[in-house]
């Protein structure tokens, strides 16, 4: 099972300098790219995992976003995404994306997610990812996740 985007998601062509930014954002994460991500993200950066019966720690700054997904990604063989939806205003890009992962230890994983990606535009005039709100549909799915990573009966 490949890493990355999904040829079969649904973006616009040609893409905006805001939505590049942040589809090169998701192609960094899903391939584990963080030298990529560290150019990507603003220094204030902020990412927000929902519903709150997560109970999942909000991001805040560069730093403490990068040792995250340092930390989750290892567990994962293959991490891919469909991007299924786009919506984009100025400063900001909504998602609807599916995702399709297999962990080292062989679990299979899949979700639905809304995210919210507030993009800032830099006084050289590039973009970069300033926060994200995710949105898991389905968070028992990623409870399994968690305890399969976890090395518990799933």
């Amino acid at each position: 099972m490949p890493s990355g985007i999904f040829p079969s998601s649904n973006l616009p062509s040609p893409l905006s300098p805001q939505l590049q930014t942040c589809v090169s954002w998701l192609e960094a994460i899903t391939t584990a790219d963080f030298d990529s991500l560290e150019r990507l993200v603003t220094d204030d950066y902020t990412h927000t995992f929902l519903p709150p019966e997560l109970n999942s720690t909000k991001l805040i700054g560069k730093k403490m976003f990068l040792e995250f997904f340092r930390g989750e990604l290892k567990d994962f063989a293959s991490f891919g995404m469909t991007i299924n939806e786009v919506e984009e205003t100025p400063g900001e890009v909504v998602w609807q994306l599916s995702s399709d992962t297999m962990t080292t230890g062989g679990y299979h994983y899949t979700n639905e997610y809304t995210v919210v990606i507030s993009v800032s535009k830099q006084v050289d005039g590039t973009h970069q990812v300033a926060g994200v709100r995710e949105t898991f549909k389905h968070p028992e799915l990623l409870a399994a996740l968690q305890r399969a990573i976890a090395g518990q009966k799933v």
